[in-house]
């Protein structure tokens, strides 16, 4: 359990905070309630998520009902490099109610008290990436705003169309379809390799991180005002700890890492997609983005993916990088943050910024 602010209540309902052998209970209410592509919430992803979190234990909270868990809401505690400085920083998500206890106060009930829990913790920016369905609820009843100047857009590469193509078309053509696009993506990846191959990068798989990731830390972070972490445990903890398994490919030339790639296979009959989790370069290496998403494609096209999906601001270098590679703009993603002095601050302040899915809980 987590100490924080004082608890909230209001008619029929109390937010109480976890206790560490609620963690299955919050697992089962997952298994129950989430709907998404791949599965979310299982007891050994909270405990590691918040009982083992690399920066502090984080929060969650939860409304009981007659009947088991009615709501929760989670905050997991990290760190924001802002204009080169550290700073507390803290995502709030999980938020999900049961269908059965919608619009009966428990999600602005919880979101209220976890941002109060995340202050008593001395974390004054606290952000999420809410769904459209929750973003009205943290407007209207928790004072969060979208962060302006991050403006972070969604985008994807279309790998085995077949599966999305046949709802729409007869098989037969789908079928045929799909296998001309499969035919056109090989022979992509082959002249993405023609053309990278000038640049001498060496790419590999890593299963822990280099004795020089802090030197390319040190030198990568320097390019944006905005963005989390990537130190050495906390990357550790983010991608190595985790119960799901990741991908992690470092690129190097003359032996200095360049710039790395991490992605996820999230493996759902529905729609299974490769998820990039996070990449970055140094300074002037943006285009080696293009060599490891190489890998990312191939590893789709072997896996069965439907497709390759990515976050990225629009503002970013590596933004242009995804789209001469061929990746598709998708959709505005909002990333919002309670409206705190150091949010403002951070507003006013920024103007490079790097977003990853694996900055949010989304992967």
């Amino acid at each position: 359990m987590t100490e924080g602010a004082p608890i909230m209540t209001i008619p029929h309902w109390t937010a109480s905070s976890y206790e560490k052998e609620d963690l299955s209970a919050i697992g089962h209410f997952f298994r129950r309630v989430y709907t998404g592509y791949g599965t979310h919430g299982s007891m050994e992803y909270f405990q590691w998520k918040i009982v083992e979190n690399a920066v502090k234990p984080g929060v969650i909270n939860l409304v009981w009902t007659s009947t088991g868990i009615g709501s929760v809401t989670s905050l997991t505690p990290k760190v924001l490099f802002f204009k080169g400085q550290p700073l507390p920083a803290s995502e709030i998500g999980d938020t999900f109610t049961d269908p059965a206890y919608q619009r009966q106060g428990m999600f602005s009930l919880l979101v209220n008290q976890t941002r109060r829990d995340g202050n008593s913790l001395g974390i004054d920016f606290i952000y999420g990436t809410p769904n459209d369905q929750s973003l009205p609820g943290y407007e209207k009843h928790a004072d969060f705003k979208p962060i302006s100047g991050i403006k972070v857009r969604s985008l994807s590469f279309p790998v085995h169309i077949q599966l999305a193509l046949k709802t729409r078309l007869p098989w037969i053509i789908s079928s045929i379809v799909g296998f001309l696009w499969t035919l056109l993506v090989q022979s992509w990846l082959c002249v993405q390799a023609l053309l990278n191959s000038r640049h001498a990068w060496h790419i590999e798989e890593v299963t822990v991180l280099p004795s020089d990731w802090d030197s390319f830390w040190e030198e990568a972070r320097a390019t944006c005002d905005f963005l989390f972490s990537r130190e050495r445990e906390f990357l550790k903890w983010r991608y190595f700890d985790n119960p799901y398994r990741y991908h992690v490919f470092i690129a190097r030339r003359a032996g200095r890492i360049c710039g790395y790639l991490i992605y996820r296979l999230v493996a759902d009959e529905r729609m299974p997609t490769l998820r990039i989790a996070d990449y970055l370069s140094a300074p002037g290496e943006e285009r080696v983005l293009a060599s490891l998403l190489n890998c990312a494609v191939r590893a789709a096209l072997e896996t069965g993916a439907v497709k390759v999906s990515a976050w990225c601001p629009s503002s970013n270098p590596h933004f242009s990088q995804f789209k001469v590679y061929g990746f598709q703009t998708g959709g505005w993603i909002p990333v919002i943050c309670h409206q705190s002095v150091t949010a403002r601050k951070i507003e006013q302040e920024c103007q490079t910024w790097h977003f990853s899915l694996g900055d949010s809980d989304n992967v």
